[in-house]
């Protein structure tokens, strides 16, 4: 494994090569993402970069008001502008191109602005992700000696290289990939498994689930604690068989945490967060079931979550697709902690988007 510390924080040098581009312009700027844009205002505040509008694909938030103008579907750009520059905050960079290319309002300039790497993702690790790789160079090390298949090797490489210096070129090639994680690297599913969605949104892995392995399936447990997520994946579950909803965080405890609520993929726990959630351990929840298979996506709480499946994990040793990215060190004491569970468990890591989101760990024995 090569870790290079010397090579300039390509991210930095690109974002300052897009402000002038867009300063210089004489258009418009709108902002693409569904995204809250708190996760990206500050950094066109500092650059006296104040953007016009955001697009969004959302009906429901069309015409309401932002910290930049107003919220403007597709339609709406030909009535506002001739010409227009856009920033798109969100991994799916080709797809909404290729909408904005549809309007007759000509799009002069398109960039890709990875938010993860503001640093102002409210999990993700806040800045010193260089520092802490230099503390524990061995272990990244060591992780990357321990895997036996050579893409493994080849996403660790690339992603531990892309949190110190950005250089787009290291992710790349994994970009429109999202939508097939979790599910895509075991291929050894029963009609016995017992599926446990941590963090399940809209339940759309449960449905991919169940078009895997069909309804001859023991139980899926959907686990999730934001109210808006909750009443769709309930919603969404109507009419399949053996289907358990559980409106909980997780966590190695059972108590009450603050929330940040957003109605999306970003809700997660957080200290100033703006509601009180009920969190419990998985070891609670599962209550003497049998899982085979745990998906867990839970904005930087999966550590914790862990520590509270021991039982399970132990006397189970489920199959596992844990996400990593929301803090550099889940790099390292994510399969750390479940080492300690059981020595037994082996690893393998896929990334999905050309960004710094959708690193998965997958743990099986």
């Amino acid at each position: 494994m090569q870790i290079n510390y010397k090579k300039r924080n390509v991210f930095e040098d690109d974002c300052k090569g897009m402000v002038e581009t867009l300063k210089k312009s004489g258009v418009p700027t709108i902002i693409c993402g569904d995204v809250d844009e708190n996760l990206y205002i500050k950094f066109f505040e500092e650059n006296d970069l104040i953007p016009d509008n955001v697009y969004d694909r959302s009906v429901e938030l069309r015409g309401k008001k932002c910290a930049f103008g107003r919220i403007i579907n597709a339609q709406d750009i030909d009535d506002l502008y001739e010409e227009y520059n856009a920033v798109i905050v969100v991994p799916y960079f080709d797809e909404i191109k290729s909408v904005l290319m549809k309007t007759k309002a000509v799009l002069k300039n398109a960039f890709f602005l990875d938010i993860a790497k503001l640093h102002s993702h409210p999990t993700m690790f806040q800045g010193g992700a260089e520092v802490y790789i230099k503390e524990h160079e061995a272990e990244f090390k060591e992780m990357y000696d321990g895997f036996a298949d050579k893409e493994s090797k080849q996403v660790w490489n690339d992603l531990v290289n892309y949190w110190i210096s950005g250089d787009y070129k290291l992710v790349e090639k994994y970009k429109g990939r999202q939508g097939v994680q979790y599910l895509d690297f075991f291929e050894n599913y029963t009609d016995h498994e017992t599926f446990l969605n941590c963090g399940s949104f809209d339940a759309r892995y449960s449905k991919k689930f169940i078009d895997i392995v069909g309804r001859e399936y023991i139980k899926i447990i959907n686990i999730e604690c934001d109210e808006k997520n909750f009443e769709v994946t309930c919603n969404n579950m109507r009419g399949y068989p053996n289907i358990e909803n559980v409106k909980v965080g997780l966590y190695n405890e059972k108590t009450t945490l603050h929330f940040n609520s957003m109605g999306n993929g970003m809700s997660c726990i957080e200290d100033d967060g703006n509601v009180s959630v009920e969190v419990d351990t998985i070891d609670n929840i599962a209550n003497g079931d049998s899982i085979t298979f745990i998906k867990m996506d839970i904005e930087g709480a999966e550590y914790c979550a862990l520590e509270g499946a021991k039982t399970i994990i132990q006397a189970n040793r489920p199959k596992m697709a844990i996400c990593i990215y929301h803090n550099i060190s889940d790099f390292i004491r994510i399969p750390s902690l479940i080492r300690e569970m059981d020595a037994n468990y082996k690893f393998a890591v896929r990334h999905y988007t050309d960004t710094l989101t959708e690193t998965v760990l997958f743990a099986w024995v």
